[in-house]
């Protein structure tokens, strides 16, 4: 019984010290990941991309759970003209993300990815991910005026306009989208409307209008 006792005490002192030695592990992984982290944020910050690029690599070889840390990386390929691997890692952003905000995330990360398949001229795909990103949060302002620019640009007026109002019913203190609902306002007539529009604007400041309001508003 003695002995039984003895190596079961034994037994006990080696997986705890097997546990510690797995925690230290852990932990020293963990700060080398953070360390080598912080070295390539720092480097991207100084525009210095290919060698970010290199310590944001070490870092996801390290621990790849961090999916937000992908989103940087597209943004530091994207400055070197990796658009398609760019897109890859907003890919994995929107596979990999969970928790409470998982909606919004995602539909952000829709847009960005958007944005890359614009920059390499993949216009059919950055429509599909904006109109993605639409689906996962009908809040994203900045998602419909984007999307307004697709329809604009083939001549679906109409949409354009839709996605224009419903962003300004989202969020009515962004300029741009007053800038290019105006625009279109008065492009098919609806002179009213644009006034009302270039009001707003001049309003804010941007004196470039008040010719045109001067010109065709009462």
């Amino acid at each position: 019984m003695l002995i039984q006792s003895i190596s079961k005490s034994k037994a006990k002192i080696v997986i705890s010290l097997l546990l510690m030695l797995l925690w230290v592990s852990y932990t020293a992984k963990s700060q080398d990941y953070e360390k080598i982290f912080r070295k390539g944020v720092n480097l991207y910050k100084e525009n210095k991309f290919k060698e970010a690029l290199i310590y944001i690599d070490s870092s996801l070889n390290i621990d790849s759970s961090a999916y937000q840390r992908y989103s940087l990386r597209s943004d530091i390929k994207i400055s070197l003209g990796m658009l398609k691997s760019a897109a890859e890692d907003m890919t994995r952003c929107i596979e990999k993300c969970d928790g409470p905000n998982r909606m919004s995330h995602v539909s952000d990360y829709y847009m960005k990815r958007a944005e890359i398949c614009s920059l390499d001229k993949n216009q059919n795909q950055a429509f599909l991910d904006i109109h993605k990103s639409i689906e996962f949060n009908p809040k994203n302002w900045k998602a419909y005026t984007i999307r307004s620019s697709y329809y604009l640009n083939g001549g679906n007026l109409y949409n354009a306009m839709l996605d224009l109002d419903k962003s300004i019913s989202i969020n009515d203190n962004e300029a741009n989208t007053y800038v290019i609902r105006g625009e279109l306002r008065a492009e098919t007539g609806d002179i009213s409307g644009a006034c009302k529009d270039f009001r707003k604007l001049a309003g804010w400041g941007f004196d470039e209008y008040n010719q045109w309001l001067s010109e065709n508003c009462k």
